[in-house]
């Protein structure tokens, strides 16, 4: 048969030996028990965070890593392929009217918006900002386009990004190859996030595992240097 493990880069290191084991020697053992029992499974594995990332911190274990690498399917964050948002929006709005009640279609305008935005939290996320809309609909005082507006701004501020409204907005950049410019923009937006890299990724809207090479990079450099 086939064993799927959700969000493999949680299991501790401990039982991750464990793991390995099993699958290199294809044969466990009951708790208590004294006969080793022969299994033949595919694992299927998943993971929210990169393995790879992972192994290079040591929180994750590099032969189980390559283990379980045979196959390896990427599917790429929400912010990366926002095309989905509308076709995913009404998809939630259909499950949860079932739940709650009926509830019309988002505007475009409002759709653009949750098009704009980029959705640290993932489809989660977005899974969430539709069912609170048809929850709390019927007690609105605005419309679609000034909650998602609202939810955007709430969830900035409960990760502690504030947005600039004034000319401190604007980031300037020496000129220089595209490289040079790219780190200065970074470094930049890291001091505006004060240091705090998951947001400085939000804002460049890149993941934290690109923002982090490019980091490694330029120490590298430095270090050659």
């Amino acid at each position: 048969g086939t064993i799927f493990l959700d969000e493999i880069n949680q299991i501790p290191v401990q039982l991750q030996a464990r793991l390995l084991r099993v699958l290199q020697e294809k044969q466990v053992l009951r708790l208590g028990g004294s006969k080793v029992i022969p299994i033949d499974v595919r694992v299927i594995a998943a993971s929210n965070e990169d393995l790879g990332y992972l192994v290079t911190e040591g929180r994750f274990r590099e032969d189980l890593y390559y283990r379980l690498k045979v196959l390896n399917f990427i599917s790429p964050p929400l912010r990366e392929r926002k095309e989905d948002i509308p076709l995913m929006v009404d998809h939630y709005l259909q499950e949860f009217s079932q739940l709650y009640g009926p509830t019309g279609r988002l505007g475009a305008e409002a759709l653009e918006l949750m098009c704009r935005h980029s959705w640290p939290g993932n489809v989660r996320e977005l899974v969430n900002c539709v069912e609170r809309y048809v929850v709390i609909k019927k007690q609105l005082d605005m419309n679609d386009t000034q909650f998602v507006g609202e939810y955007m701004s709430s969830e900035l501020k409960s990760r502690g990004f504030t947005p600039k409204t004034d000319d401190s907005d604007y980031l300037r950049v020496l000129p220089g190859t595209l490289a040079q410019m790219e780190l200065q923009l970074i470094k930049l937006i890291l001091e505006r996030c004060d240091d705090n890299r998951v947001l400085a990724a939000q804002e460049l809207g890149i993941s934290r595992t690109t923002l982090w090479k490019k980091l490694q990079e330029e120490t590298a450099k430095t270090d050659k240097i």
